[in-house]
């Protein structure tokens, strides 16, 4: 889920643009990607575990503190 996650931010991105993403780009993708991995630890299975879009941004929300670097 997190490298899914991971890639999902990278998607339109060129070789070139991850070249030049800044430090706070980068901690953006990867709080993106650490919750969705959160997130699929709580439930079973692997496909169905995985998280949506909505749901990460809600957990994201309302578990702000735990993502802030």
């Amino acid at each position: 889920a997190f490298m899914g996650a991971l890639l999902f931010c990278l998607r339109n991105k060129t070789i070139e643009d991850v070249r030049q993403l800044d430090k706070p780009q980068t901690e953006e993708m990867i709080s993106f990607a650490n919750a969705a991995g959160s997130l699929t630890t709580t439930k079973k299975g692997a496909i169905p575990a995985m998280p949506s879009h909505d749901e990460i941004a809600a957990f994201r929300k309302s578990a702000s503190l735990m993502f802030n670097f």
